[in-house]
């Protein structure tokens, strides 16, 4: 990751969009460069000029296209398309972002998140078998810990983590933790109780 990468932040509220670019203009060793506008009618006024290559949106906003929708829009293909979750939203529509990003994930955790995003640009895609040690990483991952938090309880590098979640997702082809959730209960590696007492756990010990 040798050039800037923009950022797009789409939310109505000024104090969200001003903490959230704060954070995101924080991640070490990329440049950065955020944004962000309060309503969807910016959005499309910004699309025709340029395109992001991240595009963060509270998937709750009036007026809002459908991702499918906006992926048409986008000139770029390669653009990620990450969900802000500020209150309850459709998990159908969630699954097809990249990403997701909610009101309780630590600056650290989304930094995390961001730079797994842009380090998936360009990979081939395969549907290989995952192997044991990425099955421990996402099984991890869906119960709500960060890189670090899983490198510690599995004893590698953050490093390390960050390159099986990218060889998870290029084989598995789900780019979003959401996307990964399902995956992972419909093939029976973890039930929805066991991830809901996962995060209550963590969400209680970062309180």
């Amino acid at each position: 990751m040798n050039k800037p990468f923009s950022i797009l932040l789409i939310e109505s509220s000024e104090i969200i969009r001003t903490g959230l670019i704060g954070i995101l203009k924080q991640i070490d060793n990329i440049e950065v460069k955020a944004s962000s506008y309060p309503d969807i009618d910016a959005f499309k006024s910004l699309l025709k000029r340029s395109t992001p290559d991240v595009l963060i949106i509270n998937p709750n906003l009036q007026g809002l296209p459908s991702v499918g929708q906006i992926r048409k829009e986008v000139p770029s293909a390669s653009i990620k398309l990450v969900a802000l979750q500020v209150a309850l939203a459709d998990d159908n529509a969630l699954r097809q972002f990249d990403e997701l990003i909610n009101l309780y994930d630590t600056s650290s955790s989304i930094h995390e998140k961001i730079i797994a995003l842009l380090d998936n640009e360009g990979d081939e895609h395969s549907t290989e078998q995952l192997s044991n040690r990425e099955l421990e990483v996402l099984i991890w991952l869906i119960k709500g810990l960060t890189n670090k938090e899983i490198a510690s309880k599995l004893f590698l590098s953050t490093h390390t983590v960050i390159t099986h979640r990218k060889n998870i997702a290029s084989k598995l082809k789900i780019h979003s933790t959401a996307g990964l959730t399902i995956y992972a209960i419909v093939n029976k590696l973890i039930s929805l109780e066991e991830i809901k007492k996962a995060q209550d756990d963590q969400l209680n010990q970062r309180i």
